[in-house]
Protein backbone atom coordinates (compact mmCIF):
# COMPACT_ATOMS: atom_id res chain seq x y z
CA UNK A 1 0.00 0.00 0.00
CA UNK A 2 1.17 3.40 -0.88
CA UNK A 3 0.33 7.28 0.79
CA UNK A 4 -0.48 9.81 -1.56
CA UNK A 5 1.41 13.24 0.05
CA UNK A 6 -0.73 15.26 1.32
CA UNK A 7 -0.86 17.75 -1.78
CA UNK A 8 -2.97 15.37 -3.56
CA UNK A 9 -5.92 15.34 -1.48
CA UNK A 10 -6.56 18.94 -1.90
CA UNK A 11 -7.74 21.24 -4.87
CA UNK A 12 -5.15 23.28 -6.66
CA UNK A 13 -6.57 26.24 -5.22
CA UNK A 14 -6.00 25.72 -1.60
CA UNK A 15 -2.48 24.34 -2.62
CA UNK A 16 -1.33 27.65 -4.39
CA UNK A 17 -2.08 30.96 -5.54
CA UNK A 18 -0.23 30.37 -9.11
CA UNK A 19 -1.57 31.98 -11.59
CA UNK A 20 -0.74 30.05 -14.59
CA UNK A 21 -1.89 28.18 -17.91
CA UNK A 22 0.27 25.57 -17.28
CA UNK A 23 -1.36 21.93 -17.51
CA UNK A 24 1.12 20.02 -15.84
CA UNK A 25 1.91 21.23 -12.23
CA UNK A 26 4.85 19.00 -10.31
CA UNK A 27 5.01 18.65 -6.56
CA UNK A 28 8.04 18.03 -4.60
CA UNK A 29 7.62 17.58 -0.78
CA UNK A 30 10.21 19.34 1.47
CA UNK A 31 11.40 18.95 4.68
CA UNK A 32 8.63 21.09 6.45
CA UNK A 33 6.26 22.04 3.30
CA UNK A 34 5.24 20.83 -0.40
CA UNK A 35 5.86 22.94 -3.19
CA UNK A 36 3.79 22.96 -6.18
CA UNK A 37 5.24 24.83 -9.41
CA UNK A 38 4.21 24.29 -13.46
CA UNK A 39 6.46 22.19 -15.25
CA UNK A 40 8.90 24.34 -17.71
CA UNK A 41 9.07 23.67 -21.17
CA UNK A 42 12.28 21.70 -21.76
CA UNK A 43 13.19 20.90 -18.49
CA UNK A 44 13.02 17.33 -17.25
CA UNK A 45 9.55 16.79 -15.14
CA UNK A 46 11.11 13.13 -13.81
CA UNK A 47 14.14 15.77 -12.49
CA UNK A 48 11.90 18.28 -11.17
CA UNK A 49 10.57 16.15 -9.25
CA UNK A 50 13.20 13.23 -8.33
CA UNK A 51 15.99 15.82 -7.30
CA UNK A 52 14.23 18.20 -5.31
CA UNK A 53 13.69 15.16 -2.50
CA UNK A 54 14.81 15.85 0.97
CA UNK A 55 13.86 11.98 2.30
CA UNK A 56 15.06 10.13 -0.60
CA UNK A 57 14.90 7.11 1.17
CA UNK A 58 11.06 6.85 1.35
CA UNK A 59 11.01 7.70 -2.48
CA UNK A 60 9.93 4.64 -5.09
CA UNK A 61 13.63 4.30 -6.72
CA UNK A 62 14.23 3.71 -10.70
CA UNK A 63 14.16 0.89 -12.77
CA UNK A 64 16.12 0.16 -15.77
CA UNK A 65 14.88 -1.82 -19.15
CA UNK A 66 16.80 -2.08 -22.08
CA UNK A 67 15.25 1.87 -23.32
CA UNK A 68 13.85 2.62 -20.43
CA UNK A 69 14.26 4.72 -17.07
CA UNK A 70 10.70 4.34 -14.61
CA UNK A 71 9.45 5.35 -11.40
CA UNK A 72 5.88 5.22 -9.57
CA UNK A 73 4.71 8.85 -9.42
CA UNK A 74 1.62 9.99 -8.02
CA UNK A 75 -0.19 11.57 -10.37
CA UNK A 76 -4.07 13.47 -10.01
CA UNK A 77 -6.24 15.52 -12.42
CA UNK A 78 -7.94 18.61 -10.89
CA UNK A 79 -8.68 21.79 -13.12
CA UNK A 80 -7.06 25.56 -12.91
CA UNK A 81 -9.23 28.64 -14.49
CA UNK A 82 -12.14 25.32 -15.03
CA UNK A 83 -9.66 23.96 -17.39
CA UNK A 84 -8.05 20.39 -17.07
CA UNK A 85 -4.63 19.76 -15.92
CA UNK A 86 -2.95 17.22 -13.65
CA UNK A 87 -0.09 17.32 -10.36
CA UNK A 88 2.28 14.94 -10.56
CA UNK A 89 4.65 14.17 -7.40
CA UNK A 90 6.77 11.41 -5.88
CA UNK A 91 4.90 8.12 -4.58
CA UNK A 92 6.52 7.77 -1.08
CA UNK A 93 6.62 4.00 -0.76
CA UNK A 94 6.19 3.72 3.33
CA UNK A 95 2.70 3.41 4.20
CA UNK A 96 2.46 4.05 8.28
CA UNK A 97 -0.99 1.96 8.55
CA UNK A 98 0.42 -1.36 7.68
CA UNK A 99 4.51 -0.96 7.73
CA UNK A 100 4.52 -2.55 4.34
CA UNK A 101 6.72 -0.86 1.13
CA UNK A 102 5.78 -1.20 -2.03
CA UNK A 103 7.80 -3.39 -4.70
CA UNK A 104 7.95 -1.44 -7.64
CA UNK A 105 10.81 -3.68 -9.57
CA UNK A 106 8.90 -6.88 -9.96
CA UNK A 107 8.86 -7.91 -13.78
CA UNK A 108 5.33 -9.87 -13.49
CA UNK A 109 2.21 -7.25 -12.58
CA UNK A 110 -1.31 -6.88 -13.78
CA UNK A 111 -2.60 -3.65 -14.70
CA UNK A 112 -3.89 -2.80 -11.01
CA UNK A 113 0.16 -2.96 -10.35
CA UNK A 114 0.42 -0.64 -13.09
CA UNK A 115 -2.21 2.06 -11.74
CA UNK A 116 -3.85 2.53 -8.56
CA UNK A 117 -7.10 3.50 -9.98
CA UNK A 118 -10.01 1.77 -10.96
CA UNK A 119 -11.89 1.95 -14.09
CA UNK A 120 -13.81 5.59 -14.90
CA UNK A 121 -16.56 7.17 -16.22
CA UNK A 122 -17.50 10.43 -18.42
CA UNK A 123 -18.39 11.97 -15.40
CA UNK A 124 -15.36 11.06 -12.86
CA UNK A 125 -11.75 12.81 -12.87
CA UNK A 126 -9.15 10.54 -12.19
CA UNK A 127 -8.25 10.41 -8.64
CA UNK A 128 -4.93 10.51 -7.15
CA UNK A 129 -3.12 7.20 -8.56
CA UNK A 130 0.46 5.55 -8.87
CA UNK A 131 1.55 5.31 -12.23
CA UNK A 132 4.54 3.88 -13.52
CA UNK A 133 6.38 7.28 -15.68
CA UNK A 134 8.70 6.39 -17.65
CA UNK A 135 11.60 8.47 -19.75
CA UNK A 136 14.49 7.62 -22.57
CA UNK A 137 17.77 6.18 -21.94
CA UNK A 138 20.75 5.51 -23.83
CA UNK A 139 21.03 2.26 -26.24
CA UNK A 140 22.43 2.90 -29.38
CA UNK A 141 22.02 -0.15 -29.94
CA UNK A 142 17.94 -0.08 -29.80
CA UNK A 143 18.09 3.27 -31.24
CA UNK A 144 16.84 4.80 -28.23
CA UNK A 145 18.60 8.17 -26.98
CA UNK A 146 18.84 9.70 -23.55
CA UNK A 147 15.36 12.18 -22.66
CA UNK A 148 16.37 14.93 -24.70
CA UNK A 149 14.76 17.27 -21.91
CA UNK A 150 17.74 15.72 -19.39
CA UNK A 151 20.51 16.23 -21.87
CA UNK A 152 20.06 19.48 -23.02
CA UNK A 153 20.14 20.73 -19.34
CA UNK A 154 23.19 18.62 -18.94
CA UNK A 155 24.60 21.34 -22.18
CA UNK A 156 23.04 24.01 -20.42
CA UNK A 157 20.96 24.91 -23.47
CA UNK A 158 18.30 26.73 -21.79
CA UNK A 159 20.85 28.92 -20.62
CA UNK A 160 21.70 30.38 -23.23
CA UNK A 161 18.49 29.75 -26.06
CA UNK A 162 15.46 30.66 -26.00
CA UNK A 163 12.33 28.20 -24.96
CA UNK A 164 9.81 27.57 -27.84
CA UNK A 165 6.63 27.69 -25.12
CA UNK A 166 6.67 28.47 -21.63
CA UNK A 167 5.13 25.45 -20.20
CA UNK A 168 4.60 21.18 -20.54
CA UNK A 169 1.61 20.64 -22.47
CA UNK A 170 -0.41 17.50 -21.56
CA UNK A 171 -1.49 14.85 -24.03
CA UNK A 172 -3.55 11.37 -23.51
CA UNK A 173 -3.03 8.34 -25.33
CA UNK A 174 -5.46 5.40 -25.59
CA UNK A 175 -4.13 1.67 -25.99
CA UNK A 176 -7.13 0.61 -27.58
CA UNK A 177 -8.29 -2.59 -27.46
CA UNK A 178 -10.72 -5.40 -29.35
CA UNK A 179 -12.86 -7.99 -28.10
CA UNK A 180 -9.75 -10.66 -29.01
CA UNK A 181 -7.12 -8.87 -27.41
CA UNK A 182 -5.45 -7.32 -30.71
CA UNK A 183 -4.57 -3.21 -29.85
CA UNK A 184 -4.86 -0.71 -32.25
CA UNK A 185 -1.76 1.23 -34.09
CA UNK A 186 -2.28 4.17 -36.80
CA UNK A 187 0.68 5.59 -38.21
CA UNK A 188 0.86 9.50 -37.96
CA UNK A 189 1.11 11.35 -41.55
CA UNK A 190 4.37 12.33 -42.89
CA UNK A 191 3.81 16.65 -42.81
CA UNK A 192 3.32 16.13 -39.31
CA UNK A 193 5.34 18.52 -37.65
CA UNK A 194 6.25 16.29 -34.10
CA UNK A 195 6.55 12.36 -34.93
CA UNK A 196 6.27 12.31 -38.70
CA UNK A 197 5.64 8.63 -39.91
CA UNK A 198 5.57 7.14 -36.90
CA UNK A 199 3.56 4.31 -35.20
CA UNK A 200 1.37 5.58 -32.23
CA UNK A 201 -1.85 4.64 -30.14
CA UNK A 202 -4.39 7.84 -31.16
CA UNK A 203 -4.32 10.08 -28.76
CA UNK A 204 -3.68 14.03 -28.65
CA UNK A 205 -3.93 17.41 -26.23
CA UNK A 206 -6.39 18.33 -23.61
CA UNK A 207 -8.61 20.92 -25.58
CA UNK A 208 -10.52 24.12 -23.19
CA UNK A 209 -13.81 22.21 -24.23
CA UNK A 210 -12.80 18.96 -22.49
CA UNK A 211 -14.35 18.86 -18.83
CA UNK A 212 -12.07 15.80 -17.75
CA UNK A 213 -9.20 13.61 -19.24
CA UNK A 214 -11.86 10.64 -20.38
CA UNK A 215 -13.34 13.02 -22.17
CA UNK A 216 -9.98 13.62 -24.41
CA UNK A 217 -9.84 10.04 -24.82
CA UNK A 218 -13.02 9.31 -26.35
CA UNK A 219 -13.02 12.32 -28.57
CA UNK A 220 -9.38 11.99 -29.82
CA UNK A 221 -9.82 7.99 -30.60
CA UNK A 222 -12.86 8.78 -32.31
CA UNK A 223 -11.82 11.83 -34.30
CA UNK A 224 -9.01 9.84 -35.47
CA UNK A 225 -10.25 6.63 -35.88
CA UNK A 226 -13.85 6.64 -35.94
CA UNK A 227 -14.17 4.22 -32.74
CA UNK A 228 -16.45 4.40 -30.15
CA UNK A 229 -15.25 3.27 -26.69
CA UNK A 230 -16.40 1.35 -23.74
CA UNK A 231 -16.30 4.49 -21.17
CA UNK A 232 -16.06 2.43 -18.19
CA UNK A 233 -13.45 0.15 -20.08
CA UNK A 234 -10.91 3.17 -19.66
CA UNK A 235 -8.31 2.90 -16.99
CA UNK A 236 -4.59 4.77 -16.47
CA UNK A 237 -2.16 2.67 -16.99
CA UNK A 238 1.29 4.83 -17.23
CA UNK A 239 2.84 8.05 -18.13
CA UNK A 240 5.69 9.08 -20.54
CA UNK A 241 8.49 12.12 -20.69
CA UNK A 242 7.75 12.94 -24.73
CA UNK A 243 10.28 15.09 -26.39
CA UNK A 244 10.65 16.27 -29.95
CA UNK A 245 13.02 15.47 -31.31
CA UNK A 246 13.68 12.59 -30.06
CA UNK A 247 17.39 13.30 -29.22
CA UNK A 248 19.53 15.91 -27.94
CA UNK A 249 21.94 16.21 -30.84
CA UNK A 250 18.92 16.73 -33.08
CA UNK A 251 17.65 19.09 -31.20
CA UNK A 252 20.87 20.99 -31.38
CA UNK A 253 21.54 20.59 -34.76
CA UNK A 254 18.06 21.92 -35.40
CA UNK A 255 18.95 24.59 -33.42
CA UNK A 256 16.09 25.14 -31.70
CA UNK A 257 15.97 22.71 -29.01
CA UNK A 258 12.94 20.70 -28.28
CA UNK A 259 9.77 21.52 -30.55
CA UNK A 260 7.41 19.76 -28.65
CA UNK A 261 7.53 18.58 -24.88
CA UNK A 262 4.39 16.80 -23.28
CA UNK A 263 3.53 15.04 -20.01
CA UNK A 264 1.46 11.76 -22.06
CA UNK A 265 -0.90 9.66 -20.17
CA UNK A 266 -1.65 6.27 -21.47
CA UNK A 267 -5.11 5.38 -20.70
CA UNK A 268 -6.18 1.37 -21.70
CA UNK A 269 -9.57 1.17 -22.99
CA UNK A 270 -11.85 -1.40 -24.97
CA UNK A 271 -14.36 -0.72 -27.84
CA UNK A 272 -17.54 -0.73 -27.42
CA UNK A 273 -19.80 -3.39 -28.09
CA UNK A 274 -17.11 -6.01 -27.75
CA UNK A 275 -19.78 -8.68 -27.00
CA UNK A 276 -21.39 -8.36 -30.78
CA UNK A 277 -18.04 -8.06 -32.14
CA UNK A 278 -16.81 -10.96 -30.17
CA UNK A 279 -18.59 -13.02 -32.45
CA UNK A 280 -16.57 -12.36 -35.57
CA UNK A 281 -12.76 -12.41 -36.31
CA UNK A 282 -12.46 -9.23 -37.84
CA UNK A 283 -11.17 -6.49 -36.47
CA UNK A 284 -13.37 -2.82 -35.83
CA UNK A 285 -13.56 -1.21 -38.84
CA UNK A 286 -11.22 1.82 -38.76
CA UNK A 287 -11.98 5.77 -40.57
CA UNK A 288 -9.17 7.24 -40.59
CA UNK A 289 -8.62 11.32 -40.04
CA UNK A 290 -6.32 11.60 -42.98
CA UNK A 291 -5.43 15.23 -41.77
CA UNK A 292 -2.79 13.38 -39.35
CA UNK A 293 -2.58 9.87 -39.90
CA UNK A 294 -2.61 7.67 -42.88
CA UNK A 295 -2.55 3.90 -41.94
CA UNK A 296 -3.92 1.54 -38.77
CA UNK A 297 -3.10 -1.42 -37.90
CA UNK A 298 -4.70 -4.21 -35.66
CA UNK A 299 -1.68 -5.85 -33.36
CA UNK A 300 -2.31 -9.49 -32.04
CA UNK A 301 -0.67 -10.32 -28.96
CA UNK A 302 1.93 -12.59 -30.80
CA UNK A 303 3.06 -9.24 -32.80
CA UNK A 304 3.43 -7.31 -29.86
CA UNK A 305 6.24 -10.04 -28.30
CA UNK A 306 7.85 -9.89 -31.20
CA UNK A 307 8.22 -6.11 -31.37
CA UNK A 308 9.09 -6.16 -27.43
CA UNK A 309 11.94 -8.50 -27.99
CA UNK A 310 13.67 -5.91 -30.11
CA UNK A 311 15.05 -8.83 -32.39
CA UNK A 312 17.54 -7.57 -35.22
CA UNK A 313 15.18 -5.91 -37.90
CA UNK A 314 16.74 -8.81 -40.61
CA UNK A 315 15.83 -11.42 -38.16
CA UNK A 316 13.63 -14.24 -39.93
CA UNK A 317 10.95 -13.75 -37.42
CA UNK A 318 10.55 -10.08 -37.48
CA UNK A 319 10.87 -10.28 -41.66
CA UNK A 320 8.75 -13.01 -42.56
CA UNK A 321 5.80 -11.65 -40.61
CA UNK A 322 2.74 -9.59 -41.93
CA UNK A 323 0.81 -7.57 -40.61
CA UNK A 324 -3.00 -6.77 -42.50
CA UNK A 325 -4.15 -3.35 -42.68
CA UNK A 326 -7.21 -1.29 -43.18
CA UNK A 327 -7.74 2.13 -43.66
CA UNK A 328 -10.80 3.94 -44.43
CA UNK A 329 -10.02 7.68 -45.11
CA UNK A 330 -12.46 9.90 -45.20
CA UNK A 331 -11.77 12.48 -48.12
CA UNK A 332 -13.18 16.01 -47.09
CA UNK A 333 -15.91 17.08 -49.01
CA UNK A 334 -15.81 19.39 -52.28
CA UNK A 335 -18.07 22.37 -52.13
CA UNK A 336 -21.32 21.89 -52.83
CA UNK A 337 -21.00 18.31 -51.59
CA UNK A 338 -23.22 16.92 -48.62
CA UNK A 339 -22.00 13.57 -48.09
CA UNK A 340 -18.62 12.79 -47.11
CA UNK A 341 -16.59 10.70 -50.14
CA UNK A 342 -15.24 7.40 -48.87
CA UNK A 343 -12.69 4.82 -50.46
CA UNK A 344 -11.32 1.83 -48.31
CA UNK A 345 -7.57 0.86 -48.90
CA UNK A 346 -7.07 -3.16 -47.59
CA UNK A 347 -3.61 -4.88 -47.80
CA UNK A 348 -0.61 -6.40 -45.49
CA UNK A 349 2.86 -4.40 -44.48
CA UNK A 350 5.97 -6.55 -43.28
CA UNK A 351 6.39 -5.99 -39.20
CA UNK A 352 9.62 -4.77 -39.80
CA UNK A 353 7.91 -1.37 -40.64
CA UNK A 354 6.91 -1.34 -36.91
CA UNK A 355 9.65 -2.96 -35.60
CA UNK A 356 12.50 -0.56 -33.28
CA UNK A 357 12.64 2.86 -31.74
CA UNK A 358 11.27 5.54 -34.06
CA UNK A 359 12.85 7.14 -35.72
CA UNK A 360 15.33 4.09 -35.97
CA UNK A 361 18.35 5.75 -37.43
CA UNK A 362 17.56 5.97 -40.94
CA UNK A 363 16.25 8.30 -43.43
CA UNK A 364 13.02 6.18 -43.79
CA UNK A 365 11.19 6.91 -40.79
CA UNK A 366 10.14 3.80 -39.40
CA UNK A 367 9.47 2.18 -36.04
CA UNK A 368 7.08 3.25 -32.85
CA UNK A 369 7.27 5.95 -30.54
CA UNK A 370 9.14 4.98 -27.78
CA UNK A 371 6.63 5.90 -24.77
CA UNK A 372 4.36 3.80 -27.25
CA UNK A 373 6.55 0.78 -27.10
CA UNK A 374 7.19 1.01 -23.49
CA UNK A 375 3.51 0.86 -22.49
CA UNK A 376 3.01 -1.90 -25.19
CA UNK A 377 5.86 -3.91 -22.98
CA UNK A 378 4.45 -3.02 -19.51
CA UNK A 379 0.40 -4.57 -20.87
CA UNK A 380 2.38 -7.42 -22.43
CA UNK A 381 3.91 -8.17 -19.12
CA UNK A 382 0.68 -7.79 -17.18
CA UNK A 383 -0.95 -10.01 -19.57
CA UNK A 384 -3.60 -7.33 -20.52
CA UNK A 385 -4.86 -8.70 -23.54
CA UNK A 386 -1.98 -7.78 -25.64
Amino acid sequence: MVNAPRVFLRTVSQLTALSTDSQVLTTTQGATSTKVAPAVFGDSIFNAIVQQQHDSSSLSKSTFTNHVEWRRFFLEETKMNDEVCVIVGPEDTTSTDTGTTHNNSAVKRDVSTMSSNTNLSSSTTIPCCSLIFGRAVDNKALFSDECPALGLSKLGWYDTNPRRFPHVKFGVVAAVLDSHGRILLTRRASHMRSFPSAWVMPGGGVDSHDNSIVDTVLREVFEETGLVLDTTSIVPVGVWESCYPTSTTACVDAGTGISAHYLALFCMAKVANTATSALSDNPPNIKLQQEETDLAVWLTPEQVGILAEHQPLESSTVAKEQVEVAAQINKLPKEGETTTNTSVQSSTIPLSQLAGIYPRGGKQLCGIAQGNLFILEELLRAGSGV
